[in-house]
């Protein structure tokens, strides 16, 4: 605040909020898309028609960066002043969101390379740990 002043501060929050609504919007116009919760400037969306981590997968390769979600499914972003240098940012965005659900339709049935990463835990199977962990749990609360 001292640096920018609040008109400067008010600005800037101006911008972000602009370009994060242009891209809500984006997300919005896709039918196979939803949002998850009422986004500001941190967008969150999934899908119950896509694989959405097919979606991530795709996007990767246009230069984006997402964070997974899982239960549910999804990806989460925070738009920042440095997007709203970018002219045009918000409609590339959509244009490889677009293109990104197209790939996922594409790839119906294989797996994803993104796995949430909070989802290490999400199935016991193929995580000896946590089924170790678990399974101590459980003799602990069952024992006599």
């Amino acid at each position: 605040m001292l640096y920018l002043g609040e008109e400067g501060y008010l600005r800037e929050a101006k911008a972000i909020k602009d370009v994060a609504d242009a891209m809500i919007a984006g997300v919005k116009g896709i039918s196979e898309l939803s949002l998850i919760g009422d986004p500001t400037f941190v967008i969150s969306f999934g899908s119950d028609k896509v694989d959405i981590y097919h979606v991530n997968d795709f996007m990767k390769t246009r230069g984006w960066r997402f964070n997974p979600l899982q239960l549910p499914p999804g990806m989460h972003f925070c738009v920042t002043m440095p997007q709203t240098f970018v002219p045009g940012v918000a409609e590339r965005f959509t244009d490889d969101l677009r293109e990104g659900v197209a790939y996922a339709k594409s790839k119906a049935g294989t797996s994803a390379e993104t796995a949430a990463i909070y989802g290490i835990a999400g199935s016991l199977e193929g995580n000896q740990a946590v089924r170790e962990m678990v399974y101590g749990v459980f003799d602990h609360l069952y024992s006599v």
